[in-house]
């Protein structure tokens, strides 16, 4: 369920899934037990942020730069409108962002223990989904590392060509959107055939560029981007025996 999550000043997203635009007023009951994911710039580096808002206004999550692609992780609460947010580095404070949020998105400065200059942040309210802090990809099974790992060796085997991965991979009849319409991939063999049509040039230039963490989650499901890609755990999958599968694909 997408709910209208971070404070009461957010009073309007927009979110792509495929074929419909989905638009939202954030109710306040939405307000905490939520995960927020933002995107926008440090300085002049791409950067994702989600932030977990617990109901005493605690905060907790992670950024990732997108030149270094690993998550770092913060903590820190929200007062009002006011955020305050500290990266732990070996058990200790280190780097801090502090910020304001302002409409949908979140602006500050992110300051360095180290003597260098500070840089302005300006990141912008994405999307906003349930769970719970420990199990962020709400009634998947496995851990949210098990399900990015998946997302991101998907996203390679798409952008080096690797065609049977992907069609071992995915869950058949597959539908994907073409224009207004959809086609349908009936087997593996058809998706191989058909492989250079689907995962075009610009679809590939469009998965290159998004970020494969911080997901956003429905119906059991993640999405990559703006939905090129839909993954969810693979028909029959258990608790103690699992894998994933592509259930959808958006060019």
């Amino acid at each position: 369920m997408i709910h209208s999550a971070f404070i009461k000043c957010f009073q309007f997203f927009v979110l792509w899934l495929p074929g419909f635009l989905f638009a939202q007023t954030l109710p306040a009951q939405g307000l905490a037990n939520t995960w927020n994911n933002f995107e926008g710039k440090l300085g002049n580096s791409d950067i994702q942020m989600s932030l977990y808002l617990f109901k005493n206004g605690d905060l907790k999550g992670n950024y990732i730069l997108k030149y270094i692609g690993t998550k770092i992780l913060i903590s820190g609460t929200k007062k009002g409108n006011i955020v305050g947010l500290t990266e732990q580095i070996s058990g200790q404070p280190s780097r801090n962002f502090s910020g304001k949020i302002i409409g949908d998105s979140l602006v500050g400065t992110w300051i360095d223990i180290a003597p260098r200059p500070a840089l302005h942040f300006m990141l912008r309210l994405m999307s906003s989904t349930t769970g719970s802090f420990e199990h962020r990809y709400t009634d998947i099974l496995g851990t949210t590392e098990n399900v990015e790992q998946f997302v991101q060796t998907a996203r390679s085997a798409i952008l080096s060509g690797n065609k049977d991965w992907i069609a071992d991979h995915t869950t058949y009849p597959l539908k994907h959107l073409v224009g207004n319409g959809y086609n349908g991939i009936a087997n593996k063999q058809q998706l191989i055939q058909h492989f250079s049509q689907i995962f075009t040039k610009e679809f590939k230039e469009k998965i290159s560029q998004v970020f494969t963490t911080n997901l956003f989650v429905k119906n059991a499901s993640v999405m990559l981007g703006n939905g090129e890609l839909w993954i969810s755990n693979k028909p029959g999958s258990t608790k103690d025996l699992f894998d994933y599968t592509i259930i959808a694909i958006n060019p």
